[in-house]
């Protein structure tokens, strides 16, 4: 039993230690779709298309340009005599950080650019298209970029459509899988740091219970030897008693936890003898009416000692019933049927058994086949049919005898 409670202790310990690393592994996947959706994104070129008309816009990219100086020269030789200097201002009005920008203006006259500040700019046809130096290729959220140039042309030009492309820059924090995966991150350490203490506390507990059991078990050895040191003939009775008990509600499907408490009440079901004088007790020969009596009464005085016992539930019931008979004619209070606690039928049929395969200082043990004559005799009317079929089976297939046999010095009744 001991090392089915450990194999399943293990079990559910790696049960739990996958539980964790598959959790771990797929917060690490969700990590990953995270960083790899930024990676994508910032490799996502955009496009925008600006006008006069969407230049007061929010949430978008803006773009203002407008004449600050103008005069008039007539001594250039490609004739365009209408010089202007325009400054213009680029907006990042978007939720996000853009780079490697690109700016094109529409030109709606032909014309030449003169001089220029703050980008590296291309004339094309009808076009000039503007790229960021080294120091504001990043413009970043809610920041404004200048720029501007020097330009000639046949008369004064008003720029009203552009058209923006570039890049975002993405971080993981502007997604909001990424704040479930801290979340989740977070939960999951906690949750680690929980186990573990629980664990912890459990094995302490664990190892406190293993204590107080052996203590228990311990206490109710040292009765049952007082008990059975009272007379030679008893020596070991108890314990062999408990081991029949526990081997019958085995059989009858009980749950070790349960066979394990019947293992004690079995154990010190005889506690009240050590009020019966050792003359009675030991007498080798026919007891008197009187001394039947006195002999009898060790049930209700073992009832008042384990009254008290409340730990361990039905404990009181197996010294005070197990003389009770199951057709009514037993003692002390006559009991019949299922009325009799079941600890005390079962206990009954092992004491039964015990009494009669072991020497008793007025008669040798019994043969086997008087034993199983008897206990098949008495089916039904002394005994519980149930658990003394279990009983003749136990003698019939060899676990009676092995039981008897066992070493039982400085034994400890729960490996047993």
């Amino acid at each position: 039993m001991k090392k089915q409670k450990e194999k399943a202790k293990k079990r559910r310990y790696k049960k739990a230690v996958i539980v964790f690393l598959i959790s771990l592994l797929l917060i690490g996947l969700g990590y990953g779709g995270v960083y790899l959706k930024c990676y994508v994104d910032n490799h996502k070129q955009f496009t925008y298309e600006i006008d006069s008309e969407s230049l007061g816009m929010h949430n978008q990219l803006s773009v203002t340009m407008r004449p600050t100086q103008s005069w008039v020269s007539l001594e250039r030789e490609d004739g365009f005599v209408s010089g202007a200097q325009y400054d213009g201002v680029l907006a990042n009005s978007l939720n996000r950080n853009i780079h490697d920008w690109e700016l094109t203006i529409y030109l709606p006259q032909n014309g030449v650019i003169d001089s220029s500040w703050n980008g590296i700019y291309t004339e094309e046809e009808n076009l000039i298209r503007v790229k960021p130096l080294d120091y504001n290729n990043m413009i970043a959220v809610g920041e404004e970029q200048p720029f501007g140039f020097v330009f000639y042309s046949q008369a004064k030009v008003d720029f009203t459509k552009f058209t923006m492309t570039g890049y975002y820059q993405v971080v993981p924090q502007q997604y909001i899988a990424f704040w479930v995966m801290i979340l989740l991150s977070f939960l999951w350490v906690l949750t680690l740091i929980v186990y573990i203490g629980i664990h912890i506390k459990m094995h302490k507990l664990e190892k406190q219970r293993l204590n107080d059991q052996k203590i228990i078990s311990q206490a109710m050895m040292a009765i049952a030897h007082l008990v059975d040191a009272k007379d030679e003939y008893t020596k070991e009775h108890s314990l062999r008693v408990a081991l029949y008990s526990a081997e019958i509600a085995r059989r009858c499907g009980m749950k070790e936890e349960d066979i394990k408490k019947l293992k004690y009440i079995a154990l010190v079901h005889d506690c009240g003898k050590v009020g019966v004088p050792d003359a009675i007790l030991k007498k080798n020969g026919a007891l008197t009416p009187q001394e039947r009596e006195i002999i009898n009464s060790h049930t209700v005085l073992g009832g008042h000692i384990m009254e008290s016992f409340n730990s361990i539930e039905g404990i009181r019931d197996g010294a005070l019933y197990h003389h009770e008979r199951f057709d009514g004619n037993g003692y002390p209070n006559k009991l019949k049927g299922k009325k009799i606690p079941m600890c005390a039928r079962i206990i009954g049929v092992a004491d039964a058994y015990d009494a009669m395969s072991s020497d008793r200082c007025y008669r040798p043990r019994l043969e086997k086949e008087v034993i199983l004559e008897e206990l098949r005799k008495n089916t039904g009317t002394q005994f519980d049919p149930e658990y003394v079929g279990h009983m003749i089976a136990m003698m019939e297939d060899g676990t009676a005898d092995k039981i008897h046999e066992i070493n039982t010095t400085g034994a400890d009744i729960t490996v047993l």
